[in-house]
């Protein structure tokens, strides 16, 4: 786990001119080509309401705010910032990908409502306890590395994720337990990659017949 602090004693509030300069400085991506249109014309102005993938990493934001207008985002992409908490995103039911890696977040929450995410990563926070994803059914890949996890138990949590196929610990105290591995593919069974790593069928195996 790294804290982030607050560079140069100074935060950033996330306003329309934030969003639109960073749009604009990634207006080559397709997705965004119907908000971006009025640049062919020579006026760089931002469609809020047609963005589909938003980038605001490095920002040193400190609270997510003032994305309300940006309900068609499928993609988000907040990391390292100082973020402390995660909120007002709860609107943004079409994303289907959030990057919150590299803030300062100590409680996963605000995300009951965002049911199409298949694709989270809340890397290198200050997160103890998997908890508040119950609604995350289509919820494919999960990059949770680098917290603060510390027990086997805790872990059970994801086996109300059956989509999960990509799961990402790496770096967390509980991954020091030498039985760490094959207690979590002994229940989450159905992953195909654990910490980088391609699971093995046979591995799987021994995993459930060690714990059945």
């Amino acid at each position: 786990m790294h804290r982030l602090g607050i560079r140069n004693a100074e935060v950033s509030v996330i306003s329309d001119d934030m969003i639109q300069q960073c749009v604009l400085k990634d207006a080559v991506d397709p997705a965004n080509e119907s908000a971006t249109n009025d640049m062919a014309s020579g006026t760089d102005t931002v469609d809020f309401a047609a963005l589909r993938v938003l980038s605001l990493s490095f920002k040193n934001v400190f609270k997510i705010d003032n994305l309300v207008t940006l309900k068609n985002l499928v993609k988000l992409q907040m990391d390292n910032n100082v973020i402390q908490e995660i909120e007002g995103i709860s609107h943004l039911t079409s994303l289907t990908w959030l990057d919150l890696s590299f803030n300062n977040i100590a409680e996963i929450k605000g995300l009951d409502t965002l049911t199409r995410l298949q694709d989270l990563t809340l890397y290198n926070n200050n997160i103890s306890k998997l908890e508040n994803l119950d609604t995350l059914k289509g919820l494919q890949v999960l990059s949770v590395g680098n917290n603060s996890l510390a027990t086997t138990d805790g872990l059970l949590y994801l086996k109300c994720l059956d989509a999960l196929r990509v799961l990402n610990l790496e770096g967390n105290p509980v991954c020091s337990d030498p039985e760490y591995r094959s207690f979590v593919l002994a229940h989450l069974d159905k992953l195909k990659y654990l910490d980088y790593s391609l699971v093995d069928v046979g591995e799987v195996v021994q995993a459930r017949e060690q714990y059945q």
